[in-house]
């Protein structure tokens, strides 16, 4: 596994370790690798999606049963990745995220268009049930943003960017977002006047300020 060699060359940067773990599923043992750090360099994606190195342990985040297919960030527990039923819309959005991170990489733009439809699903009943994907002001409207501009839904994404830096949010008695938040929406809306889809990072949006 290429990344799995790369995190060796990197070991005084990324450790991690082999545990023996009991499926929950099917009660079989097997042997699971567990990330114990990381030394993280550079700015997330305009999704939050970290940096290297965090980003290249993301192979470790799941746990794969070899004997049944069972999934989970920890096999030894019940299944994880049914929170969507369980109302645990902002832990789904995640897992839908992370799954489109994924196919990125593996350079599957259908399977990550795929994840990424199902993870504005699940932001809509994140917001529905009064749940956000960070503490931040308008941060999980920052995720949706970004996520919309990605899939080509731009004016979806341009609404939203309005109202979040509309006056409404006074009107509404909401604090208003961060000077960050704000840098970000503000990249997003350059980026969809150039039919961009291309990812980018914060690091990106607040150079362009810095213009």
């Amino acid at each position: 596994m290429i990344v799995a060699k790369l995190l060796l060359q990197r070991k005084q940067m990324v450790t991690f370790s082999e545990e023996i773990k009991r499926c929950e599923n099917c009660q079989q043992k097997s042997q699971q690798t567990i990330l114990n750090s990381y030394t993280t360099f550079g700015s997330p994606d305009l999704d939050l999606r970290p940096p290297s190195m965090e980003r290249e342990t993301i192979w470790m985040w799941i746990q794969h049963c070899p004997h049944c297919g069972y999934c989970s960030t920890h096999i030894q527990r019940p299944n994880e990745f049914k929170n969507d039923e369980q109302k645990k819309f902002d832990t789904a959005c995640w897992q839908s995220l992370r799954g489109a991170w994924v196919c990125d990489d593996s350079i599957n733009d259908d399977a990550a268009r795929k994840c990424r439809l199902r993870t504005l699903e699940l932001i809509d009943k994140c917001l529905e049930d009064g749940k956000t994907l960070g503490e931040q002001v308008a941060i999980t409207e920052c995720i949706q943003v970004d996520i919309l501009r990605r899939i080509g839904e731009f004016d979806r994404a341009l609404t939203i960017i309005s109202t979040v830096l509309s006056i409404a949010l006074i009107l509404l008695q909401k604090p208003e977002p961060e000077e960050v938040i704000v840098k970000m929406l503000k990249f997003q809306r350059r980026l969809i006047e150039a039919n961009d889809k291309r990812d980018y990072t914060i690091s990106d949006a607040q150079k362009m300020e810095n213009d």
